[in-house]
Parts: structure tokens; C-alpha cells; sequence
């Protein structure tokens, strides 16, 4: 068996390129998430608009995001708003009740939002990975 030698010369300096790269990437995500939670929400409130009836008429109006940036990390929250009129009922809306049947709208949302999302993110991470 012959003896194996693996060059770490560099690495350091990738490992530190890496870490820069971490800002980067987020300055890139950063409009790619808030404007896929805008999507998902514009998407819930139509479909809820909708789903919701009469008992519902201001539910869809409830349906709003937040977005926070804290370093490198990025929360996006989206959905109800217990707050405001009628956001208290998203639960029930949702996932149903012993008396109504579920109304996942913010689930298709969600997956109608997906494959455009993951494309952004993507594209971005790259543009980030360039500079």
C-alpha cells in the first residue's frame, strides 16, 4: 500500500472566503424571502377570500408577514394575524373543525410559492458565491 498525501494548502483561505461568504449570500436572500413571503401571502389572502364565506369576510384581511434579518439568519412569518379582526380563526380555518371541513389555503400557498422560491434562492446563493 503506498502512502497517500493530501495538500491542505488553502484551505484556511477557503474556510475564511466561506465565511465572508456567509453575508453575502444573506444580502442576496434577504429580497429573494421577503418577497416570496409577500407572494404567499397575496396567494393565502385570495384563496381565503374565497374559502372563507360569510362567517370568514375579514379572515382573509388578517393574513399579513413579518420578516427579520438578524445576521446571517432570516425568519420570514406568515399567516393570521391574531391582532386584527378575524385573525384569531386561522386555526380553524386551516385545519377545520368537528363541523367544518379543512381549508388549507395557506398551505397552497405555500407550495404554489415553492418551486420559485427554491429557483431564487438558488440564483442568488450563486450571484453571492461570484462576487
Amino acid at each position: 500500500m503506498s502512502d497517500m498525501h493530501i495538500s491542505l494548502d488553502g484551505l484556511d483561505a477557503m474556510a475564511h472566503d466561506l465565511d465572508q461568504a456567509g453575508d453575502r449570500v444573506a444580502d442576496e436572500l434577504y429580497p429573494v424571502a421577503k418577497k416570496a413571503a409577500q407572494n404567499i401571502k397575496t396567494g393565502w389572502r385570495k384563496r381565503a377570500k374565497r374559502s372563507a364565506g360569510k362567517h370568514g369576510k375579514l379572515y382573509y384581511l388578517a393574513i399579513d408577514y413579518d420578516i427579520a434579518r438578524l445576521g446571517d439568519r432570516i425568519d420570514a412569518e406568515i399567516g393570521p394575524q391574531s391582532a386584527k379582526p378575524q385573525g384569531g380563526m386561522g386555526r380553524g380555518f386551516e385545519y377545520g373543525s368537528v363541523h367544518t371541513a379543512p381549508k388549507p389555503d395557506g398551505q397552497a400557498a405555500v407550495e404554489a410559492e415553492a418551486p420559485k422560491f427554491f429557483a431564487q434562492v438558488e440564483a442568488a446563493i450563486i450571484r453571492a458565491l461570484d462576487t
